[in-house]
């Protein structure tokens, strides 16, 4: 067997999504190098503080907190695999409950 380059020995595949990433380069996504740093530290801050209030949304019930937690999820899934794996998750889940409601007229 032929060995590897060593720069695709330090690599893993990630099935789900089709990248090939560094094991400690995993749980980013793909495309988002080519934003420059500052822009992609403000996206991180301001989805992080959307997530945040969410969260706090859900525990002091003033706030939508699903709406903040959404669209901090939405802001961090361009940065994140790990905040893109959430936010199809509630996406499906949304189409699941959307299904099963009832339809006006039926």
């Amino acid at each position: 067997m032929a060995s590897r380059p060593a720069k695709e020995a330090h690599s893993r595949t990630l099935i789900q999504v089709g990248i090939t990433a560094p094991a400690w380069h995993c749980g980013v996504m793909q495309g988002q190098s080519q934003r420059p740093l500052v822009i992609r530290i403000a996206l991180i801050i301001i989805g992080g503080v959307l997530l945040l209030v969410g969260v706090l949304g859900w525990l002091v019930p003033l706030l939508p907190g699903w709406l903040f937690v959404v669209a901090g999820l939405a802001i961090l899934a361009g940065e994140f695999l790990w905040a893109r794996r959430l936010l199809d998750g509630a996406r499906a889940r949304l189409n699941r409950i959307t299904r099963k409601a009832p339809q006006d007229g039926d």
